[in-house]
């Protein structure tokens, strides 16, 4: 057993020296020694009991080595000084001992303490616990007076981060909890390091500091970054630039930074919003005529692209000058490759340019658009501008279907746009290519193609802009020198990055016909449903439009000689499997574009 012995000579009648052994063992004492008369020893006898007594002789901060059976009544009988396990000092009152401690979040009935791997539950300054990240381990002097532990003085990160997993608040936390199929600390920490996305450490990376924790990196900008201690004094001002050095962290998903120092270039301005609860980044922003409309890129691309999803800019982009550059107030809004930073507000050359545009009004708009339901309209070229159909639109559009394609004029009345659409109709045409829609539990999913864009991590749809892919889901995406991906995404006008997320890689479930309350039936002609006839049988409507894939696939199986034969020869049950693959074989025929057989055999039904 090891013990530090923890107070200077004691003025008790037997007691000489306290000694601590760990949090969940009570202190031991070491006893007084009685006098030795001296002057009744020999020389020699004399000379081994002062060795020996030296040698037993403790002070304040020293470390001893024992058994337990060397304990009687809670006294050290027997012991040996050793070598300092941890390093230690005294200034004069208190002794300090250097050793390892974590933070804990809050909540967890921690208040105003943290957890020391030597001492267990220290005592922490409440203001002096702010500057700390929580679960992570940190170098520090732990203060004892009075037999009273507490936190005493940072030193750094510690270099081994284990302890996080053994203090008592993360004992039951799935993130914290060690795989027990390792039979070795080599499998273990291979079975860690194999979970890492990124870098185990990175050193010297650039970054600028975006609240008073967070750092955004430009190397980094799908990943949290955050300073693991925050100076009480001359510390980094919020908008400074630095360089970092810093550890990922698994369960916290997180770069913990372990040191960082501050690079002599102008900062940004820096602005605080919503009642002070919030840093706006100040910068110069501009739209480039192949940025769907409400993403712009920040100077030098500094901090990538810049997305105004409360379309605070949209009125000076429907102005005359659309793709001048502007300064304007950004804030984080999380991790992202697509669009880290959003628009919160306006600088006052750019308000003057909004003003000048929703007094005096705006100009019709005439475009095609795709009805997304519950009276929405996309329009590609308008990808972030709201436009719905009302009371006072063209009569008929309550019976269009989801996905279909419209011709439309809309208008918007001063101040803040809100385009109405005031007439339509149904889309003939070739270049606008069909969607396929299935409706979900939260709306409706589409199906888009694009090119993904593996630098800002995005699918770019030519009809729903920027769709961003989780990093688990990069690998399933088609290169954009290969060729185009397909995908499957919904609407969500509660996303901070794009107006369209991704939903499914794969064809979702459609919703069950009973749970499917306000979608509309099948009867319909170019996407407008026909009023039902109660009690009568309804006759099939044949589709009209050119780029029907039912009626392209029709027309290859009757230029097909050999599928003639298997509709002649073959049996009822053979048909739909010889078809297609038949068709999956068949070579394009001349003159007709390729069509994609993908996802039609899914829709049709053979009926005897």
């Amino acid at each position: 057993m090891f013990g530090v012995v923890v107070t200077p000579p004691l003025n008790e009648a037997e007691i000489m020296h306290a000694v601590f052994v760990n949090e969940k063992e009570p202190l031991l004492f070491i006893r007084k020694t009685s006098g030795v008369q001296f002057s009744r020893m020999s020389k020699q006898e004399r000379k081994e009991m002062e060795k020996a007594q030296k040698n037993k002789s403790v002070d304040f901060g020293d470390w001893i080595e024992f058994e337990q059976c060397d304990i009687a009544n809670g006294c050290i009988a027997k012991y040996q000084k050793i070598y300092p396990l941890n390093p230690s000092r005294s200034d004069g009152e208190n002794l300090q001992i250097e050793s390892v401690c974590v933070f804990p979040p809050l909540g967890h009935g921690w208040d105003n303490f943290c957890y020391c791997r030597l001492f267990g539950r220290v005592a922490v300054d409440p203001e002096f616990k702010n500057c700390f990240l929580a679960d992570v381990a940190y170098r520090q002097v732990t203060r004892i007076s009075s037999l009273s532990v507490s936190f005493g003085e940072y030193i750094d990160v510690a270099e081994d981060q284990n302890i996080v997993t053994e203090v008592p608040w993360n004992h039951r936390d799935p993130r914290f909890v060690a795989t027990a199929d390792s039979d070795s600390e080599n499998d273990a920490e291979s079975n860690y390091f194999s979970k890492l996305m990124y870098p185990y450490e990175v050193y010297d990376v650039q970054g600028v500091l975006i609240s008073e924790r967070n750092i955004y990196s430009a190397d980094y900008p799908d990943v949290r970054i955050v300073l693991a201690y925050v100076k009480r004094e001359r510390r980094t001002p919020v908008g400074g630039r630095m360089y970092f050095t810093a550890y990922y962290s698994v369960p916290l998903q997180s770069y913990v930074v372990r040191s960082y120092r501050s690079f002599e270039q102008k900062p940004f301005i820096v602005k605080l919003f919503d009642f002070g609860s919030l840093f706006l980044l100040e910068v110069n922003v501009k739209w480039d005529q192949d940025l769907p409309m409400g993403y712009l890129w920040s100077r030098n691309k500094e901090l990538g692209l810049i997305y105004d999803s409360d379309g605070l800019l949209v009125p000076a982009l429907l102005g005359k000058s659309p793709y001048a550059s502007v300064h304007v107030y950004v804030a984080d809004t999380g991790p992202s490759r697509l669009s880290r930073f959003s628009i919160k507000d306006l600088s006052d050359a750019a308000t003057r340019r909004v003003d000048a545009v929703t007094c005096n009004g705006y100009t019709d708009i005439s475009d095609s658009g795709l009805f997304l339901g519950n009276d929405s309209v996309l329009a590609s070229r308008y990808y972030c501008l709201k436009i719905v159909f009302d009371e006072n639109s063209q009569e008929g559009w309550k019976k269009l279907r989801p996905g279909t394609w419209i011709k439309f004029t809309a208008g918007s009345s001063c101040g803040l746009p809100n385009f109405k659409v005031k007439s339509w109709s149904t889309a003939i045409d070739p270049l606008l290519l069909p969607v396929r829609v299935i409706p979900i539990s939260n709306g409706y999913a589409f199906k888009a193609r694009g090119y993904f864009e593996q630098e800002l991590s995005a699918v770019k749809s030519p009809i729903f802009g920027f769709i961003e892919i989780p990093l688990n889901k990069r690998s399933s995406m088609v290169p954009k020198e290969k060729g185009v991906t397909i995908i499957w995404v919904r609407e969500d006008k509660a996303n901070t990055k794009a107006r369209f997320v991704l939903h499914s890689l794969t064809v979702p479930k459609p919703l069950e016909a009973e749970t499917m309350q306000g979608v509309q039936s099948p009867n319909a002609v170019n996407g407008v449903e026909k009023d039902p006839i109660i009690g009568e049988i309804q006759p099939i409507v044949p589709c009209k439009r050119i780029e029907c894939a039912g009626r392209i696939l029709l027309q290859r199986c009757l230029r097909n000689s050999d599928v003639k034969k298997y509709l002649s020869e073959a049996s009822r049950e053979f048909l739909y499997s010889k078809i297609a693959k038949l068709l999956e074989l068949e070579k394009p025929i001349a003159g007709e574009p390729c069509t994609s057989t993908e996802g039609m055999f899914g829709d049709i039904v053979i009926s005897p």
